[in-house]
């Protein structure tokens, strides 16, 4: 297994993938901002290790960011890590947690539509 390839902004600020900071981006972009609309790497069940890519408290949204794109590259191909994220994605929604999946392909325009459209519901 490789070692976890990390990307850093031109700020210096690190990020998990190339992808994470796409979306902070747009998300900033798009008028939320960080620490009053939504955390990144997110604690969001009192008592367990998991984090959300983005998580939106008041509205008990998290925004995940897959390692994956159209073309069928995957970051979480493992089967044992893809077991986990499905076991933390299924613990979240039984506390009530909503969760958007992006990955590369999905437009900007798509996921802040369906963002905005999950918060204002």
């Amino acid at each position: 297994m490789g070692k976890k390839k990390e990307f850093i902004d031109k700020t210096g600020r690190k990020w998990d993938s190339e992808s994470e900071h796409t979306m902070f981006k747009w998300l900033t972009e798009a008028g939320w901002k960080e620490e009053e609309d939504f955390i990144v790497q997110g604690k969001f069940i009192p008592g367990r290790r998991f984090r959300g890519d983005f998580v939106f408290y008041k509205e008990k949204i998290i925004v995940e960011v897959m390692g994956l794109d159209l073309g069928g590259f995957a970051g979480h191909n493992s089967p044992w890590v893809m077991a986990k994220d499905y076991i933390r994605d299924m613990i979240a929604t039984t506390h009530g947690w909503r969760i958007i999946y992006w990955c590369k392909g999905v437009t900007k325009t798509d996921l802040l539509y369906y963002l905005d459209l999950i918060i204002k519901s």
